[in-house]
């Protein structure tokens, strides 16, 4: 049986570094390899491919009914999130979505617990200083800091990554709450599940880890200014999974009013783009550029995902299918 022909639009998204070797998609299909495809040229990248691999690209409703009548019959996102693909055109177009699940959990967790244990040992502070050459740390008070141990850290959306934030968390002897769209118990006696609105009250860092909806059960903009100041004056929030989970302007006004401390963001709303001058500017929300998913031995396993779901959608058996 010939090999499915397929298309990778974009490698250097994965693979920055060139360490990434493409040899476990190689192996389940004929591969067309394309450095950085923009959405507008999407359609011409895909002519003559039944397969298309993305990775954070937004795919329309109106080019995703174009890449059907291409014959392109499915697309494997690279990634957990698939927010930036038409899914239900795609459905209705006879098109197969597959997504990579829990291919980053550990170093989402990794780079979560870093960006807490920064807050907390005042070293994002003092990084973020001296960028900008003020060295005034060296010779003044150093930034506040405070142990961990005690405080309570809130997690949205206790999902794979979720919980092993909170297995790290527990091990600094953190108390952990957590909530979601379904009812959890936990064996730890140091974690408990509770409403949304007692984990934003109640939390010394806010952490999120749910995925980027529409429609009626919408996360969009789900941290606003009123769930804002329902936290502590004092919390942090930090943000791992996706930028527009914050309404961006509420957050920053927020943090400049002392409504709470400040937040920590691997992510934000305008990617792929830089983040706005108004997240930059802000002196107490520290962000970094979407590193959490960029271990190799992540992204390994992420190709290793991708090619089991081209090779299960030619055996007949799509796998990781999302709807």
């Amino acid at each position: 049986m010939p090999m499915l022909k397929a298309a990778l639009l974009n490698r250097r998204r994965l693979d920055r570094d060139g360490d990434l070797a493409l040899d476990p998609l190689t192996a389940v299909c004929d591969l067309e390899v394309h450095d950085d495809v923009r959405p507008d040229g999407i359609i011409a990248a895909a002519r003559g491919n039944e397969v298309l691999i993305t990775k954070e690209v937004d795919v329309t409703a109106d080019v995703m009914r174009q890449l059907a009548e291409d014959g392109v019959r499915l697309i494997c996102e690279a990634g957990t999130g698939y927010n930036n693909l038409a899914v239900a055109t795609a459905r209705d177009a006879g098109i197969v979505v597959c997504n990579a699940p829990r291919y980053s959990t550990t170093g989402v967790a990794q780079l979560t617990m870093s960006l807490v244990l920064g807050i907390a040992s005042g070293t994002l502070d003092s990084v973020w200083r001296t960028a900008r050459d003020d060295y005034s740390d060296f010779t003044a008070s150093p930034p506040p800091s405070f142990e961990l141990t005690g405080k309570v850290l809130g997690i949205v959306g206790p999902g794979a990554i979720g919980q092993r934030v909170a297995e790290r968390a527990r091990s600094f002897d953190m108390r952990v709450l957590t909530s979601g769209r379904s009812e959890r118990s936990w064996s730890d006696p140091g974690m408990r599940h509770v409403s949304r609105e007692e984990l934003f009250a109640a939390s010394d860092f806010v952490s999120l880890h749910c995925p980027l909806r529409g429609g009626e059960d919408s996360t969009q903009g789900l941290i606003n200014a009123e769930v804002l100041a329902g936290m502590k004056t004092s919390a942090w929030l930090v943000n791992t999974s996706r930028g527009g989970l914050i309404a961006e302007q509420a957050l920053v006004d927020a943090v400049a009013g002392g409504v709470i401390a400040g937040a920590a963001m691997d992510v934000h709303a305008s990617e792929p783009d830089e983040p706005s001058d108004k997240l930059k500017k802000s002196e107490r929300i520290y962000l970094t550029p979407h590193v959490g998913w960029k271990p190799i031995e992540s992204r390994r396993r992420l190709l290793g995902i991708v090619a089991d779901a081209i090779r299960a959608f030619g055996a007949g058996a799509p796998q990781n299918v999302v709807s």
